[in-house]
């Protein structure tokens, strides 16, 4: 997400922009693809062709991938793949697909990159990417494990041969998180468009996993409208009117004084969220976040990395009291469950700034908290 990108060099016209899947989503990720590492690169290669599909308004793409080779101590090689939607095939047939496609074709279709530059010749020129998936499909081995010799011992090696390639996307694991590597040729793309290009293909992602059974044609129109609206903000005279208005009636500021309260109209948003979105990460950690309307499902981060499903939230519902202790220590992500849900957020420095001036409503708050801690006991108590 925004706030874990970075970019990381540029050398020639050859930059660099580093981005990671948040963990929320690397837990959904590995649960679809049943801890197996193919069926990670065939979700994300799918979600991949999909974002082609859609911007070029097709139904059949081409694309490289690179991957391990089948001799040992052998380059990387590349496969091309071909992602084409008939009929009314849903993301889980198109990712199988995808899937089988690889294993079937890997033993006889790795080519050299002379082959590929031929094909893309052979097709004017319209194969200029490649998906990298050489590092995550490798098994790594740890140091400690190679055997030493006078001779030195190959640990590991990974190379990667940028020359006349306008973007490459490499995937690789960092212990417990995924990278995604945009290497791109600076002649043809901006840093602003890479970053771009990253949000919108996590984006993409993140609604594949969740609209899973859903046919391509509903999956893509649902996906622009999601995209177009994500997260708006509602800026308009009735807008502001209607924030006055859920701030007057909400019950977790009723002791509040007015003087905060106008504080908070001036600071805090209103934002639509959809079926599918996830809310985590710094978000939770800057905003008091409060559920106006629809319904939510809270989970927490457990120590292998795995997001646990904690609760529901209905309306009028704080979700994220627990990030506002001095010394948390957990990892929380919400998730929409209704079509649409209305969210108040108000920054964290505000809702900190008028706890020290009106210390009672401060009690209020730490009165919240301890019925909420209740009713985690008793879920405790009854599980």
């Amino acid at each position: 997400q925004a706030d874990e990108e970075s970019e990381i060099g540029e050398l020639g016209k050859a930059s660099s922009y580093l981005s990671y899947i948040p963990d929320v989503l690397l837990s959904d990720l590995w649960t679809r693809a049943k801890e197996n590492r193919r069926m990670l690169m065939a979700i994300l290669q799918t979600a991949w062709g999909f974002l082609l599909h859609m911007a070029n308004n097709g139904r059949d793409v081409a694309y490289c991938l690179r991957v391990p080779p089948r001799a040992p101590n052998a380059t990387n090689s590349m496969i091309p793949v071909r992602l084409h939607v008939e009929g009314n095939q849903t993301a889980q047939e198109l990712v199988d697909g995808a899937f089988r496609q690889f294993v079937v074709s890997q033993p006889y279709a790795s080519l050299g990159r002379k082959a590929i530059w031929e094909i893309m010749e052979q097709a004017g020129g319209s194969v200029n990417h490649f998906l990298d998936f050489g590092e995550l499909l490798t098994e790594v081995v740890p140091f400690a494990n190679v055997k030493a010799t006078p001779e030195g011992n190959l640990v590991a090696r990974n190379v990667w041969d940028g020359r006349d390639i306008r973007l490459g996307i490499r995937f690789r694991q960092e212990e417990d998180r995924l990278a995604v590597s945009f290497q791109y040729d600076s002649k043809y793309y901006t840093k602003e468009g890479i970053a771009a290009l990253s949000k919108e293909y996590l984006f993409l992602l993140q609604h594949l996993l969740t609209q899973w059974e859903m046919p391509y044609a509903a999956f893509a129109e649902y996906v622009r409208k999601q995209w177009a609206v994500k997260g708006a903000h509602m800026v308009t005279a009735a807008a502001q009117q209607q924030l006055q208005r859920i701030l007057n009636q909400l019950p977790l500021l009723e002791r509040c004084n007015p003087g905060g309260r106008q504080v908070f109209q001036r600071d805090a948003k209103l934002a639509f969220y959809f079926e599918g979105d996830r809310i985590h990460g710094s978000v939770l950690k800057e905003q008091l976040i409060y559920l106006v309307e629809g319904r939510v499902l809270r989970c927490i981060k457990t120590a292998d990395g795995w997001y646990n499903m904690l609760d529901v939230k209905a309306k009028n519902s704080w979700l994220n009291e627990v990030d506002f202790l001095a010394n948390e220590k957990t990892q929380g992500s919400v998730e929409i469950l209704t079509d649409q849900a209305l969210v108040l957020m108000i920054p964290r420095a505000d809702v900190l700034g008028i706890i020290e001036k009106d210390p009672q409503w401060g009690q209020s708050l730490i009165q919240y908290m301890a019925e909420e801690l209740g009713k985690f006991q008793r879920m405790w108590a009854q599980s």
